[in-house]
């Protein structure tokens, strides 16, 4: 399945949003406080747009995603993979 063009003005607002999440986050360790930071939920604000973005930096760096798509998509992710494993 070919994925639509992601709107470069959206592909740059993630990214901005992204790095500021990661810097204002690094040092907690709890989902919890990444996921109350104001970035991330500017993040989930953009839309379902962003899935693939999100999908991707999940695959290249990891990360506390699984708040963002389970709000984005309506499923739990971390079900979903243990259904894959």
């Amino acid at each position: 399945m070919v994925m639509p063009a992601i709107d470069s003005t959206i592909e740059r607002e993630f990214a901005h949003l992204v790095a500021r999440w990661k810097d204002e986050t690094g040092v907690f360790s709890t989902t919890c406080d990444k996921v109350v930071n104001d970035s991330f939920l500017q993040i989930i604000a953009l839309g379902k747009d962003v899935v693939p973005l999100i999908l991707e930096d999940l695959k290249l760096e990891g990360g506390h995603w699984h708040t963002a798509l389970r709000v984005l998509t309506g499923e739990n992710p971390a079900r979903r993979m243990k259904e894959l494993a």
